[in-house]
């Protein structure tokens, strides 16, 4: 396992500690989110009739989509909790992946460059697209480091990585990843033809820290991931009354309201975006539904202590 995602993996199992330093205040989400609970499989929701026009696309005949022979990718990494206005500062790298491993990436150790993730992608093995994901590591830092890990920073973070002199400022095993570990994944696929802008935020450990320990999700063993999830509707534009699920045993879905993931609300706001945490690492199928009609759904492959970002677009009830 790489060292990378080894450190990761022991801070987020040790996220009971650092939550009860209480850290609520940090992104400003409630120190008890009530999240839905879910007990496994999509929505039985059942149809209520047409729907809102914003979602009249999917009633129409599939797109053909044209694949070009090549494309040129990129993808703009930006600092989650902050406006994604400008690229991240941070140093990351990135492995690009199939769809179902990234045990060989088609391509490895991209650089970022001035806050974006740049290559490009033969497409000719991949006739609808390629809907991979980008596998996104950070640097390091050492673990008494607090101007990057804040209240993390000292004795707590750094036994939890092994480090067994803080004194030595430059024993390797002393150095923690500065940010948790991020799929971007390709969706739509990239098909080298009216390519869409791409963007992904990635969590610092702080931030990462608050927001799993505050959404009641279960890290007391750890090995969980979480996918943000942002639906769009047939102009593009982030949308709200729609409900998410995946086909997992058990999870829970945390809605974005008033700025903040929690149970406030049952279905998307015009941020058009749900948390659903808890999922165990794997293949992982999410369900959009208005109304309860089926309007989108994506996938995402899901590692130990990660998160997973998946932008959801609309699909015609003829391809489903």
């Amino acid at each position: 396992m790489p060292r990378l995602m080894r450190t990761a993996k022991l801070i987020f199992a040790s996220l009971p500690a650092f939550v009860a330093v209480g850290c609520g205040s940090i992104l400003g989400i409630p120190s008890d989110p009530r999240l839905a609970e879910n007990d496994g499989g999509v929505s039985d929701l059942e149809g209520t009739g047409e729907l809102p026009d914003n979602w009249s696309c999917i009633y129409d005949a599939p797109l053909d989509r044209t694949v070009a022979a090549s494309a040129h990718v990129s993808v703009r990494v930006c600092d989650y909790g902050k406006p994604c206005v400008e690229p991240t500062a941070e140093h990351f790298t990135a492995n690009v992946c199939v769809k179902a491993e990234c045990s060989r990436p088609i391509i490895e150790d991209l650089e970022i460059q001035d806050g974006y993730f740049e290559f490009d992608l033969d497409l000719t093995p991949y006739p609808n697209g390629f809907d991979g994901y980008l596998s996104i590591s950070s640097g390091t830092a050492h673990c008494t480091n607090e101007a990057t890990f804040g209240f993390l920073a000292g004795s707590t973070l750094c036994a939890y990585i092994g480090c067994e002199d803080a004194s030595d400022l430059h024993d390797p095993t002393c150095f923690s990843p500065t940010h948790a570990v991020s799929h971007y994944n390709f969706s739509p696929p990239v098909t080298g033809t009216n390519e869409p802008d791409r963007y992904v935020s990635v969590a610092n450990l702080v931030a990462a820290v608050t927001v799993a320990g505050n959404s009641g999700a279960n890290v007391v063993t750890g090995n969980k991931a979480a996918v943000e999830a942002v639906v769009h509707d047939c102009n593009g534009d982030p949308s709200s009354g729609v409900v998410l699920s995946a086909n997992a045993a058990e999870y829970k879905v945390a809605y974005k309201q008033d700025g903040v993931y929690n149970d406030q609300g049952t279905e998307t706001n015009a941020s058009g975006a749900a948390f659903l945490f808890d999922l165990s690492p794997g293949y992982v199928i999410v369900t959009a539904q208005v109304d309860g009609i089926t309007v989108s759904t994506g996938s995402a492959t899901l590692v130990p202590d990660s998160s997973a970002y998946l932008v959801m677009e609309p699909e015609s009830l003829q391809a489903q």
